[in-house]
Order: C-alpha cells, then structure tokens, then sequence
C-alpha cells in the first residue's frame, strides 16, 4: 500500500496505483516541469536547439507510448496530433547517468568528453504532442523498477545505422 499522489489528500491505494479513485476523477494530468527545470541548460544548448528541429523532422506526429508499458492514455495509442514535445524515452536523468558511466568493450568510456551524451541520444528521444507527453510524464513519476537501457538501445540504432 501507499499513498496517494494527490497533494494533501494521504487516502491509502494499492502500490500498482497513483491516485484514490476520488483524486482520479480529475483525470487531467498535472507536470511539475522538474527535470525542464534541472536540465535547463541543456536544453537551451546548441546541441539541443540543433537536434530538436531534426527530431520533429522525423516524428511529426505524435508517437504515443501507450501500449506497452504506459497505459491510461485516452488516445489508446492512435494519436494523431502533431507533435509538440521531444520527449525522452527513459528521462533524461537515468540517461544521463548510464551514459556517464558506460564503457565500450576496450574498457574506456563511451563518452569521456561529454557527461550529458545521454541526454542526447537520438535513439531515446521521440515526438510526442502536449496531451501525450503528460500522461506519459505522469506514468513515469510512478514508475517502479530498472528503466531499459539507453546504453544497449544506442548499440542497436548504431548498427541498424550501419546497414
């Protein structure tokens, strides 16, 4: 048991959900803009405001995630709003530490120079429009256990990219 999200409320829910059903109704979802805020800079760098146009390029409309892992998109995963956000698959925070810390089969470091690689890889980030974004930044905030590896999916669009 835990309880639930909703400031002030403190009923107790189930672990597998985020709000009472009495806090749900309000199916609106609410973004505090934490990591916008943490990551500020990175994104106002000119790597980001390069790759930002070449990510809307590539997924103009919206590429829900709604099946699979998050679920309660009203959408369904059929969205077809264009795309107004570039979001990170695994948030950016835990992209940015295993990128920081992964190493290649020499032992060295993948990305010595740059301790943010992860907030970059192209293989984590994907179009999304607003209503999307937010209910898939809500499913994260309550995300239990290991993200997938941003690590091992950079591996694979490096070789796909080579084919």
């Amino acid at each position: 048991m835990r309880l639930c999200s909703e400031p002030g409320c403190g009923r107790a829910i189930p672990d597998s959900a985020r709000y009472c059903a009495e806090c749900k109704q309000d199916s609106t979802p609410k973004q505090t803009g934490a990591d916008r805020d943490r990551y500020r800079d990175r994104y106002d760098s000119p790597e980001w405001r390069l790759l930002r146009p070449r990510m809307m390029s590539r997924d103009p409309v919206c590429r829900c995630p709604a099946s699979g892992l998050y679920d309660g998109c009203e959408c369904g995963g059929m969205c077809d709003r264009l795309t107004r956000v570039i979001d990170h698959e695994v948030p950016a925070s835990h992209a940015i530490a295993e990128c920081a810390a992964a190493r290649g089969d020499d032992g060295r470091l993948l990305w010595p120079f740059n301790k943010f690689a992860g907030f970059y890889l192209q293989c984590n980030l994907r179009g999304l429009c607003d209503r999307c974004h937010a209910h898939k930044t809500m499913n994260d905030k309550s995300h239990v256990g290991p993200w997938p590896s941003v690590v091992a999916a950079w591996r694979v669009w490096c070789a796909e990219r080579k084919k």
